[in-house]
């Protein structure tokens, strides 16, 4: 048996079933085996289900109505405590925020000084290199190379 016909079997007992789907159903229980005992099995579950619902006892809902009415109402007490650690808490982040806003602040002045530098050191490097002179290469007869500075 599919599980369709297994979810059509479960929608027909749920009273969700199309009735244009209920003849599908039947001539499937008529020519299928499996799927009437499927059938069976939930319509015994069904029945046993509603034979042990019982109504709710008004007699019940009664009493349950004046245990609650007959309960004092204790009046709500607000706490002064808690606001003031709402309001201290929310102090103590305020004042480490701004802590950490400064650090971040100065550690970016640091960061950018540190660049500035390094890119003049890169300048000076730069010129450096470029200031040396030029290197002449001259060759002999015997394959030797020599090389010889411009100064």
């Amino acid at each position: 048996m599919n599980s369709e016909i297994e979810r059509i079997i479960n929608l027909y007992f749920d009273g969700e079933l199309d009735k244009s789907k209920e003849t599908f159903l039947f001539s499937e229980l008529s020519v299928n085996q499996e799927s009437r005992e499927y059938f069976k099995l939930v319509n015994k579950y069904k029945n046993a289900i509603q034979e042990t619902c019982e109504e709710f006892p008004a007699s019940l809902e009664r009493k349950i109505f004046s245990s609650v009415r007959g309960l004092s109402e204790k009046p709500y007490r607000k706490s002064r405590l808690f606001p003031l650690l709402s309001y201290s808490l929310a102090l103590v982040l305020l004042i480490i925020g701004l802590f950490m806003f400064l650090e971040v602040r100065e550690y970016r002045k640091e960061i950018q000084l540190t660049s500035r530098q390094m890119i003049e050191q890169q300048k000076t490097i730069n010129l450096l290199i470029n200031s040396l002179p030029p290197v002449e290469i001259e060759t002999e007869l015997k394959n030797a190379v020599i090389v010889k500075a411009n100064l």
